[in-house]
C-alpha cells in the first residue's frame, strides 16, 4: 500500500510532521494540489475534523476517522445495559470487568464499552490505525466523552505477544473482533474494512487459534468473539453460549461464574 500523511493547513504541519517522521512516511502540502490517483493509495489526512485515512480514488466517501461523537455511537449509548455486547461481555448491575479488547480496530467496541463503566486496554497491531486512534482518543478527551476515555488504554503491538505476557486471571474479559465483512454492508463501510485488511493484513487459521488460545487462558470469567451472524466458530472452536443481533452475533466461551 503506498501511503502518505498530508495536512490542508498548516495549522497541521508540526502535527503531519511529527507523523510523517515516526510512521517514515512522505509529507504531503495539499495546498500545493491534491495527489492524483495513483500516486498513493491512501493519505493519513489532517484536517478541522481530525486526523482520517483516505483512500485516493474515492476521495468523495471523505476520510475514515475515530469519531466517538458520532450519531452511530449516541444512539448506542442511548441503549445502556441494554446493549448486547455489554450483557455479552458481562456487564450487569455494579460489576463492570476490566476487559481487553485485542483487536481494537477504530475503537467503537471499546468505547461503548468504557462508556458502560469498564476499564479497556485497546491492542491494535497496526501503526496507522493506532495513529487514527491516539488521534481519536485525543479529540475526545477534551470533550464531553472525556470521562468515557478516561477508561480506555491504548497500546501497540501484537495481541497475542501481548497475552502471554500476562497471568491467568489477569483480566475479567478478552474480547475479539477479527473483522469479517458483512453482507449489506454500506460503500463506505466496505470501503473501510478493504482499507483495513491491507493495512493489516488477512490474517491466518494459526493466529486466529493462538489468540484465542491466549485469550481462554488469560480471561477470568470470559472470552467474546464477535462474528457474522452465519459465520463459523473462531478456529473452530464452539462457545459456551452465543448472543444474537440481527446481522451479527457474540460467541461467549465462558470460565468463571461471573459475580
Amino acid at each position: 500500500m503506498n501511503l502518505a500523511v498530508a495536512f490542508d493547513d498548516n495549522s497541521f504541519l508540526a502535527q503531519a510532521e511529527k507523523l510523517a517522521v515516526k510512521l517514515e512516511l512522505p509529507l504531503v502540502d495539499l495546498a500545493l494540489g491534491y495527489p492524483k490517483t495513483g500516486a498513493w493509495d491512501y493519505i493519513l489526512l489532517y484536517q478541522s475534523g481530525g486526523l482520517g485515512l483516505q483512500a485516493l480514488d474515492e476521495a468523495k466517501q471523505g476520510p475514515v476517522r475515530v469519531d466517538f461523537s458520532s450519531a452511530r455511537l449516541r444512539h448506542r449509548r442511548r441503549s445502556g445495559h441494554n446493549e448486547i455486547l455489554g450483557r455479552a461481555c458481562g456487564v450487569k448491575g455494579a460489576f463492570q470487568p476490566s476487559v481487553i479488547d485485542a483487536t481494537a480496530g477504530l475503537g467503537v467496541d471499546s468505547f461503548i464499552l468504557a462508556d458502560l463503566g469498564c476499564k479497556v486496554t485497546l491492542i491494535e497491531r497496526s501503526p496507522i490505525i493506532m495513529a487514527l486512534l491516539e488521534d481519536g482518543v485525543m479529540r475526545a478527551s477534551l470533550m464531553e466523552q472525556g470521562q468515557v476515555t478516561d477508561r480506555m488504554l491504548l497500546r501497540s503491538g501484537d495481541s497475542a505477544d501481548y497475552l502471554t505476557t500476562l497471568n491467568a486471571g489477569d483480566i475479567d474479559v478478552v474480547y475479539l473482533d477479527p473483522m469479517f465483512p458483512e453482507r449489506g454492508k454500506s460503500a463506505k463501510a466496505k470501503k473501510e474494512m478493504l482499507a483495513f485488511q491491507q493495512l493489516v493484513g488477512e490474517g491466518d487459521n494459526d493466529n486466529e487459534d493462538r489468540l484465542l488460545d491466549e485469550s481462554r487462558r488469560v480471561a477470568k470469567y470470559r472470552v467474546v468473539v464477535k462474528r457474522p451472524i452465519k459465520a463459523p466458530y473462531m478456529a473452530s472452536q464452539k462457545p459456551a453460549f452465543d448472543l444474537r443481533g440481527k446481522t451479527i452475533r457474540y460467541d461467549v466461551y465462558t470460565k468463571l461464574k461471573l459475580p
